[in-house]
C-alpha cells in the first residue's frame, strides 16, 4: 500500500491462478511480458480479453470476454511466483519427521565454506516437484530426514543461480539470476542465514540466451 495502510493479499487459489494466466497470455499475445506496478494502488484494474467460448469438440466459434485483474491479485500472484521459485534454506536447517511435520532443525549448526559454495547445498522451501523424478539410484543416497526438498542444483536453466563467499565477513551470498533482486545469505559454519528480496517482481525471460 502507501506504507502507512497495509492490506491482506488474497490467497492463491486455482480460480486466481487461471484469472492470472489468462491476463499474462493476453500480454504475451501483445509482445509484452511484465506490466509495470501502479504505485500500490490495490483497486487498480488490468483490463484484459480472453477467448471463451464451447470445447473444440462441440463445435462453434469462441467468443471474446473481458475480464479484470486488481492490482491486490496481481501483487499476490507475484509474491507466490518469487517465493515459490526463489525461497531456500541450507540443507539440514529443516527436519522431516516421522509424522511427516516439517520443523526446524534445533541441531542444525550450518555449513563449512566449501559446503556453502555448492548449489546442491540449498533447498527449496515448497512442497518438493522435482525430487519424484529422480532415479530411485539417486534418491537412495540422499538423507530422508533432511534431503526431502528440491535442489537448485536441479533448477533450470542451469547457470540461474550464482554463489560466492566474501572471506572478509565470512558470508557465503547466493543470487538468483531468475528474479534479479533476490539475495540468499549465510555465514559459514555457523547457523546464521537468512535472505531477501528488493526487485519489481519481473522474471528475466532472456536468462536462457545470456547464458
Amino acid at each position: 500500500m502507501d506504507g502507512v495502510t497495509w492490506t491482506q493479499l488474497p490467497p492463491v487459489d486455482d480460480i486466481l491462478t487461471k484469472k492470472f494466466d489468462e491476463w499474462q497470455r493476453s500480454l504475451f499475445e501483445k509482445g509484452q511480458s511484465f506490466t509495470p506496478l501502479r504505485g500500490g494502488n490495490a483497486d487498480h484494474k488490468y483490463q484484459f480479453m480472453t477467448k471463451t467460448g464451447p470445447p473444440a469438440t462441440e463445435g462453434g466459434d469462441p467468443t471474446d470476454e473481458q475480464k479484470e485483474l486488481t492490482e491486490e491479485e496481481r501483487l499476490a500472484w507475484m509474491v507466490h511466483e518469487v517465493d515459490t521459485a526463489c525461497s531456500v534454506v541450507p540443507a539440514g536447517a529443516y527436519v522431516l519427521l516421522s509424522t511427516q511435520q516439517v520443523v526446524a532443525n534445533d541441531f542444525y549448526k550450518g555449513l563449512s565454506i566449501s559446503e556453502s559454495l555448492m548449489l546442491d547445498s540449498y533447498l527449496h522451501l515448497r512442497k518438493p516437484v522435482r525430487l519424484e523424478s529422480k532415479p530411485v539410484s539417486e534418491r537412495a543416497g540422499l538423507a530422508k530426514s533432511t534431503r526431502f526438498l528440491d535442489s537448485v542444483a536441479d533448477d533450470l536453466p542451469k547457470g540461474s543461480w550464482s554463489v560466492k563467499h566474501d572471506p572478509a565477513n565470512n558470508l557465503t551470498i547466493l543470487r538468483s539470476f531468475l528474479y534479479p533482486g533476490y539475495v540468499h545469505f549465510l555465514l559459514a559454519g555457523t547457523p546464521v542465514y537468512g535472505s531477501v528480496y528488493v526487485g519489481t517482481g519481473g522474471r528475466n525471460y532472456d536468462l536462457s540466451f545470456m547464458l
